[in-house]
């Protein structure tokens, strides 16, 4: 069961309650109307996500379940509230961010104005809280609980009783073997998105993050 909002945003696509994603996977939008995506946002509509998620995980959760968490906001903070109010599990997927922000490539810390310190700061909070309620750990990359992450969160030096696993993301650019045709495997028509063969002999862009310079 996946949990999401249905912001303001929204409110005008006729978005349906639920959607099946997969089988045995089910999407349930919330009856939220934020007004926007943003850490303020978040905060001010922490009692009314809280509740909500209570109710959606009463009704869909069971016992054993686990409450997956992504981000380090109020917004994940709430649902945490709420899976420890009904005694689920939670696990936590952790990173360095906002912590390694904190300082410039100098090592100083960096200025910022009030607003900003504050939500930066609200986050590291939340990080340290929810690093305290979860039973497990996910991080990103299989290095990060040895390379990156004990460096922001002392606590995992003696964090005992925790399951934690590291996974890679992006591109895996090990050997592989030769495809025998990658051109019919591109433009499968069973594919989501299969190319056009008419352009299968054009310069492509693939972007496999979003179009940022913190994405490289």
């Amino acid at each position: 069961l996946t949990l999401a909002a249905r912001g303001a945003e929204s409110a005008g696509a006729a978005l349906p309650e639920t959607e099946t994603l997969d089988e045995g996977h089910e999407l349930r939008r919330l009856p939220l109307g934020l007004p926007e995506r943003t850490p303020m946002a978040f905060l001010l509509a922490s009692k009314a996500i809280e509740e909500a998620a209570t109710l959606a995980l009463r009704a869909y959760a069971g016992p054993d379940s686990i409450v997956h968490l992504r981000y380090l906001d109020d917004a994940s903070r709430a649902v945490a509230v709420a899976a420890r109010r009904l005694n689920l599990r939670i696990a936590l997927t952790l990173t360095p961010d906002p912590h390694r922000g904190v300082c410039g490539p100098d090592g100083r810390i960096a200025l910022r104005g009030i607003e900003e310190t504050r939500e930066l700061y609200n986050r590291i909070l939340i990080g340290d809280e929810l690093l305290h309620w979860s039973r497990g750990l996910v991080g990103i990359g299989r290095n990060a609980f040895i390379d990156t992450l004990p460096e922001f969160f002392p606590q995992l030096e003696n964090a005992r009783g925790l399951a934690r696993a590291g996974m890679d993301e992006g591109v895996d650019t090990g050997e592989f073997p030769p495809l025998e045709d990658p051109g019919r495997l591109l433009c499968d028509p069973a594919l989501a998105l299969p190319l056009d063969p008419s352009r299968l002999g054009e310069p492509a862009i693939i972007c496999v993050g979003r179009l940022n310079a913190l994405k490289g």
